[in-house]
């Protein structure tokens, strides 16, 4: 992450700006990925379906990038998501309580897998 900074080791006041520049610059960077993933609203009306169906719309209408493993989805049905909601918002309506989640792993990058804890519960709830 630093290789690109040139810092002296004398602690000199130029390089403890750079630092802070560079650190300044990471948050910025961090907390405008969040910001532009899910900032302006968009009209949906995508009905329950099969998950990959969904996410492939839910791909088509927004900027999002989603990356999954077909396998791990199977053959599971998501929420409906109608109305006005950003594509964050939107994503996490269709996945509710489908045992898959989300992580924004970059600017308009989201993985989704299957939510560990969820498949755990399901697995005690099948033994009683």
């Amino acid at each position: 992450m630093f290789s690109g900074c040139n810092l002296r080791r004398s602690g000199s006041v130029s390089g403890m700006l750079s630092l802070f520049m560079l650190l300044f610059s990471s948050i910025t960077f961090t907390f405008g990925a969040q910001a532009s993933a899910g900032a302006s609203k968009i009209k949906f009306n995508i009905p329950s379906e099969n998950v990959r169906s969904a996410l492939i719309e839910l791909a088509d209408r927004t900027d999002l990038s989603l990356i999954y493993d077909i396998e791990e989805l199977g053959q599971l049905k998501t929420n409906a998501v109608t109305g006005l909601y950003t594509p964050l918002e939107a994503l996490a309506i269709m996945l509710n309580d489908t045992g898959l989640t989300f992580e924004l792993t970059g600017e308009e990058t989201v993985a989704i897998s299957k939510n560990k804890l969820h498949s755990d519960k399901q697995e005690k709830d099948g033994m009683k």
